[in-house]
């Protein structure tokens, strides 16, 4: 039986002879290392290709380096020329006519004229001066007569009109020149400071007081 098979693979080898061994090496072996490498540096290259395209999407798109903020809904208010023509800007930015911008858009001037009206108590001397001693009027602090501080001469009803800074702060008193003839309560103690911050969206500001007694005429 074995010298049978034997006979029969000698048959078949003469009829279709010996296979190519070499062939078959050269098929199992690995590909050059070489190009294995260049074959890794494509794919490499094809994802840098990738990310230059994302990149410019997103340029495109305005989302890389665009300068732009959500708030503006991603638009330069610099490059429009009818903004810069008109010469003013809205929430709160200062316009070339000196007036400012609020939170609703709407402009008002830098500074506006303020009315401070005062009812003096009975019993003041006429013909005493009147004054504000104060800060923030853009003069010197807390002096007690000065004559740009001077109310109308006017019996009981005094009065004195100043152009102050819009949204300024302001904080006085009343004197009749001195400190020694400053105001105080209807019970003669010290009152507190009074303040006013100023705001120009009408065109005046009016400013209602009442002094209830001085300090030189306190029983």
């Amino acid at each position: 039986m074995m010298t049978r098979m034997i006979s029969v693979l000698c048959l078949g080898v003469v009829l279709t002879g010996c296979p190519d061994v070499d062939k078959y090496a050269k098929d199992a072996e690995v590909s050059d290392p070489d190009a294995v490498v260049v074959a890794d540096l494509g794919v490499a290259r094809d994802a840098e290709a990738a990310d230059d395209d994302q990149g410019l999407v997103s340029e495109d798109l305005g989302l890389a380096d665009s300068g732009a903020s959500s708030s503006d809904g991603g638009e330069d208010p610099d490059a429009d020329p009818s903004m810069a023509d008109a010469g003013q800007e809205i929430d709160g930015a200062l316009a070339v006519d000196g007036s400012v911008g609020t939170d609703t858009g709407v402009m008002v001037p830098e500074t506006c004229e303020v009315s401070f009206q005062v009812a003096l108590p009975e019993g003041t001397p006429e013909d005493d001066p009147v004054y504000l001693a104060g800060a923030g009027f853009g003069l010197q602090d807390w002096e007690p007569g000065l004559d740009a501080l001077r109310l109308t001469d006017d019996g009981l009803q005094r009065s004195l009109l100043r152009e102050l800074p819009h949204l300024g702060r302001v904080s006085y008193k009343y004197t009749r020149g001195t400190w020694e003839t400053v105001e105080t309560t209807v019970e003669c103690a010290e009152i507190i400071d009074r303040v006013v911050v100023v705001d120009c969206l009408s065109d005046t500001l009016t400013v209602q007081d009442e002094v209830l007694g001085w300090v030189d005429r306190c029983q």
